[in-house]
């Protein structure tokens, strides 16, 4: 009996320690969900009322490291769901310190092309 009762602990103990791991990143399918959420919300509320609910931090359209950001075509930043100070800003011609554009740039240049793509 004595071997049963730590045994029956840490079985109850187990879940509780998984349970308080916490995810901080989301996978992959769940960004694409939120972009067909984001382009749903879109088409039923209209573009001001989207863009207000992506600027929300704290809304609906921001999980774990994923949040919206809004670009008109010429990358003026019109929502952004994790930081307000980039709203107004363009972002399109600055490089990271690998020479790399900024991921604006890269977003844009899948927009106007393909119309569609993945950028990370």
């Amino acid at each position: 009996m004595r071997k049963l009762v730590p045994s029956l602990a840490t079985l109850f103990l187990l879940p509780i320690a998984v349970l308080a791991e916490e995810r901080v990143q989301a996978s992959t399918k769940e960004a694409e969900m939120m972009v067909h959420k984001a382009i749903a919300f879109v088409a039923k509320e209209g573009k001001e009322k989207a863009i207000a609910a992506f600027n929300d931090a704290k809304g609906p359209f921001t999980y774990l490291d994923l949040y919206v950001i809004v670009l008109d075509l010429d990358g003026k930043v019109l929502a952004h769901g994790r930081n307000q100070k980039f709203v107004g800003g363009n972002d399109t011609n600055r490089k990271d310190s690998a020479g790399n554009y900024h991921f604006s740039r890269r977003i844009l240049e899948a927009g106007k092309g393909a119309g569609k793509g993945w950028v990370e």
